[in-house]
């Protein structure tokens, strides 16, 4: 129901609901961190100029506390958005490829830094990728 509602007010009132989407950033349930973190990072459903500094500050708490690897890969893609826009977003792309516990968080976050360029595609791509990668170094 929460992640309903989330959906809702993204698509209804996405600027007028950042506090909402900031909250929700800390539920218990994974897939409602997903929903939230779309709508407080998504440009393109916003009527509004999106405040940066405090989108990546709130992208970066959650990349560094989040437990959920799925969460933190949309994080680190939707940090992407922000490289050259706020000094903070390249720091915590680039400590996640060294830092992340999940491989293929690992490697899209090298990806981004070494391409200098947001990634696009999902974590069970990323997680292919990183599989090639090993059997390719083995």
């Amino acid at each position: 129901m929460r992640r309903s509602c989330l959906f809702f007010l993204d698509h209804y009132d996405c600027d007028g609901s950042v506090e909402t989407f900031r909250l929700a950033l800390s539920d218990p349930v994974s897939f409602v961190r997903e929903r939230a973190l779309h709508g407080i990072a998504c440009e393109r459903c916003r009527h509004e100029e999106i405040c940066v500094s405090d989108v990546v500050g709130d992208l970066v708490r959650l990349l560094a506390s989040d437990t959920n690897p799925e969460v933190r890969h949309k994080t680190v893609v939707a940090l992407g958005r922000f490289l050259g826009r706020d000094v903070r977003a390249p720091e915590a792309v680039a400590r996640a490829a060294q830092t992340d516990l999940d491989a293929a968080v690992r490697l899209v976050a090298r990806d981004m830094v070494s391409r200098g360029r947001p990634h696009h595609r999902g974590r069970k791509a990323a997680l292919r990728d990183e599989r090639r990668a090993r059997r390719t170094r083995a």
